[in-house]
Parts: C-alpha cells; sequence; structure tokens
C-alpha cells in the first residue's frame, strides 16, 4: 500500500515537471519566434510588408499568459505589481487623449503588457540550468542572425552600395550614406545590433566552457565583424555606450588574475580595477577610428570609383555634419519638454508626442527626425507620454530591482556566474543608450524585446541569489 502511493506520487510528479517543461519549451520558442521576427522588422522594407502582422503573435502570447495563469502565475513577482501599474496608468493615458492615436496608444499597452509578463517575468522555482540553457539558446539565435545582417551590411560596404528604394510614401536606404554604414536598416540600429553582438558574443565565448574550440573560434570571428560594423556605422551612441558598458564591467566584476595579488587590499584592488577600465575606454576609443580607416580601403581593391586617400572624411569632419555633435537632440530635447508640461499628470500618450511636440521646435527642419524617431530620449519620452505618475511606477520598479542588483555587485566574482555578469553590462549599455534613443517602451522593435529579456534573466539570477 505505501509502496503504490508512493509510485502514485512520483509519476504525479514527472507527469507535472513534463507539463513545466512543455511549458518553459513553449515560452522559448515564443522568445525566439520574436527575436526572430523582429529582425525582420528592423529592416525597413521588410517592416512595411508584415507590420499589420504582428498582432498575431499576439494569439500565443495569450494562450501562454493563460497557461502560466492556470498553472499558478509562476512568471509573476513583486516588481510585477509596478509594471501593471505602469501599463495601467497608460491605459489610462490613452482614455485621456483620445484621437487618432488612442487605437494606438492602447495597442502600446497590451504589447507592453505582454513584454513584461512573458519576457520579464520568471519562475524563481524553475532549475537554475534550464534558465541558463534557454538563456544562451536565444543568445545564440540573435548572434547568428545578427551575423548574417551584419555580413549582408558589410557586403553593400564592400562593393560601395548605394540605393534608395521606395514603398508607396516610404522611402528606405540601402549601402553607404553620409559616409555612414546604414546597411540593411540605418547607421544607428545597425550601430545597436552591433553592440549588443560584441556583448552576446563576449557572454558565450566565455560560458562555452573546455573543448569547444570551433564554436569560440566562430565567436571570435562574429566579434571582429560586429566591430568593424560598428566602426563603419559611426554610431556614437552605440560605440560609446559599449565603452562605458565595458568599463562598468571591469570596474565592478573584476580583471581576474590581475587582482589576485591585491585580494587583501581592498583600495589598490579597486585602483586596479579602475585603471584597467579607464585602460579599455582609451584602446577602445583609439580602436574604433582605426579600424574605419583600415577597412575603408578595402572597397578601392574591388571599384575604382572610391577616392584615393580612402573611402570617408576624417572624424572631425564627420563631426562637423548638421546639428553638431548630439545631431539635432537637444532641439528635440526642449521641444519635448514643453509637450511634457501641457499634460505632466498622466502624459500625452507616445502616439500623439509628434503632433504635441513639433510645433515646439527651434528649427522645423528637425520634424522628420521627431517623427521618425521621437525626442530621442528614452527617459524624457517616459515623462512626455505616462507623464508623471507612470514614470514614479516605472522608477519605483527599478529603483526595486536595482536595489537587488546592487546586492549582487558586492558578491565576490566567483560567487557570480559569468552570463550574467554580461546580462548586467547589457543593460547598463542599452540604458545608457536610453539617454540619446528612445526604444524599449512604447513601441515594438527588436530592442524592446531583447531588452527585457535580458533583464528578466537578471533579475531572476539576482533574485534567486538573494533568497540563496
Amino acid at each position: 500500500m505505501s509502496w503504490t502511493k508512493t509510485s502514485n506520487t512520483a509519476a504525479l510528479a514527472k507527469t507535472k515537471l513534463s507539463v513545466e517543461n512543455r511549458f518553459d519549451f513553449l515560452l522559448m520558442l515564443y522568445k525566439g519566434l520574436w527575436i526572430v521576427v523582429l529582425f525582420l522588422k528592423a529592416i525597413p522594407y521588410l517592416d512595411w510588408q508584415i507590420s499589420p502582422y504582428i498582432r498575431l503573435l499576439l494569439i500565443p502570447g495569450a494562450l501562454l499568459i493563460g497557461w502560466d495563469f492556470f498553472r499558478g502565475a509562476k512568471l509573476w513577482s513583486r516588481p510585477m505589481w509596478l509594471l501593471a501599474a505602469f501599463c495601467g496608468v497608460y491605459g489610462i493615458t490613452a482614455f485621456l487623449n483620445r484621437g487618432a492615436g488612442f487605437s494606438a496608444n492602447l495597442k502600446s499597452t497590451i504589447y507592453m503588457a505582454l513584454t513584461f509578463y512573458l519576457f520579464y517575468g520568471h519562475d524563481r522555482k524553475r532549475e537554475f540550468c534550464q534558465v541558463k540553457k534557454e538563456a544562451r539558446c536565444l543568445g545564440n539565435l540573435f548572434v547568428v542572425g545578427s551575423f548574417l545582417v551584419s555580413l549582408v551590411c558589410f557586403y553593400t560596404f564592400l562593393f560601395s552600395v548605394n540605393r534608395i528604394y521606395v514603398s508607396g510614401e516610404n522611402i528606405g536606404y540601402l549601402g553607404m550614406w553620409d559616409e555612414r554604414l546604414w546597411g540593411l536598416y540605418n547607421a544607428n540600429t545597425g550601430g545597436a545590433i552591433n553592440a549588443i553582438s560584441l556583448i552576446a558574443s563576449a557572454a558565450l565565448w566565455k560560458t562555452a566552457g573546455k573543448g569547444k574550440r570551433v564554436l569560440k573560434i566562430w565567436y571570435g570571428l562574429n566579434s571582429v565583424l560586429q566591430f568593424v560594423c560598428l566602426a563603419l556605422t559611426y554610431s556614437r551612441t552605440s560605440m560609446y555606450s559599449l565603452i562605458l558598458a565595458v568599463g562598468f564591467g571591469i570596474l565592478f566584476f573584476g580583471t581576474g588574475k590581475w587582482e589576485k595579488k591585491a585580494k587583501d587590499f581592498r583600495l589598490r584592488r579597486w585602483a586596479i580595477r579602475a585603471g584597467a577600465a579607464i585602460l579599455s575606454a582609451l584602446v577602445m576609443v583609439g580602436a574604433f577610428p582605426a579600424v574605419r580607416e583600415g577597412v575603408s580601403y578595402l572597397p578601392r581593391l574591388i571599384s575604382e570609383e572610391t577616392a584615393e586617400s580612402g573611402y570617408f572624411s576624417t572624424p572631425e569632419m564627420v563631426a562637423e555634419h548638421r546639428g553638431g555633435v548630439l545631431t539635432g537632440r537637444p532641439i528635440l530635447w526642449k521641444a519635448g519638454g514643453r509637450a511634457f508640461l501641457e499634460a505632466p499628470v498622466f502624459g500625452v500618450g507616445r502616439e500623439n508626442l509628434y503632433e504635441k511636440t513639433v510645433s515646439y521646435l527651434s528649427d522645423p527642419s528637425w520634424s522628420p527626425d521627431l517623427k521618425a524617431g521621437g525626442v530621442h530620449n528614452g527617459y524624457l519620452t517616459v515623462l512626455i507620454s505616462s507623464g508623471l505618475v507612470g514614470s514614479l511606477f516605472f522608477l519605483g520598479f527599478w529603483l526595486w530591482n536595482g536595489k537587488n542588483v546592487w546586492g549582487q555587485l558586492v558578491i565576490s566574482q566567483e560567487k557570480t556566474e559569468s552570463l550574467f555578469l554580461f546580462g548586467m553590462i547589457f543593460l547598463v549599455m542599452m540604458l545608457i543608450m536610453e539617454f540619446f534613443e528612445a526604444r524599449v517602451l512604447y513601441q515594438v522593435n527588436l530592442f524592446m524585446s531583447l531588452f527585457w529579456m535580458g533583464a528578466g534573466y537578471v533579475m531572476d539570477y539576482t533574485e534567486r541569489n538573494k533568497n540563496g
């Protein structure tokens, strides 16, 4: 009788485990599907074709959310209340600003809710080895995707491709424009993809394990391609965000063997880290223009149409282009600040941002940039779109998680998984980028999905570590 009871209990546990594994596997497939689709969406021509069908991805997402609630809402955690409140406030914002952007703002609310729940949400009772396996699998998917698109982008540089294509009222650019590698999308999008792929490749290389020489060579080759393409995009936001994030990683996570001899001297250890961070920054700052200038002669080997002095002007000449070093962003920021004052409590909604801000531009020639990318500052975008109420909930969410991350930073390097150290570096880089772009909220794009997936994995790890 006792044996039968034990056997039935074991069978029930095995069935439950099978169901849990099935959910986790389908959720990983769903995340992978978003990465693939949004890679395609990053290319303007494909974006124009598939955007109307993106909403179909809500159907399997809703089914997964329903399944999770049926099994006990295991993806839910305390910080999710703050994100839920943020979405609720944005729903109020959409209602208060009814008009042409009403339905689009409601759609943004739904997309954000799904992204927060399925991408950031994490089951802390899940086997940690499965979490790492999923993170590596999706990381490899992104690296392969970034390698393929970057290879095509580099081809457009190598063969001096320079084309415009039109679909209705939409205009797309292909190849080299304004002495920058636009490739398949635009220079800033490409630069961000390159920078993220560099961090992902480093993380996967570090955690590949022994006997994975071929795999490590592959990650190395991808890193070389991404670095070259990043230099060619001349995306200063991506380059300097990457440099600062790498410096952050060295400063807080250490330099390994270099500081072992100084382990008993805390001040000396921090001095070694700070010196290494500064040195890495100087090396990267010098490497980008050197690589850019070095590869600029490659098209001459294929075509005689390029100038003998190289393919590009000097960096100083590039910096003198329209809008100065910040390419007109201060004009957009000032206009956005005045738009915020129109509705400081609940905001105006992201889809109404252009019409509420354009009249405040001191230079109307920047209106196309405003329409395409908003005010080019994620934090200001939250203030304008969700007002002070929504911004406070969003700030509360990051203060909650920031406390856990800070606790993780004071733990020795040996006790922290390398994969998640790189995850923190990735989040830092994206948060720095948000000072000059607005990508991780409101509108569906590749960076929004990657950011919240990365945040989910990092917070999963820090919460597990905090709770033992």
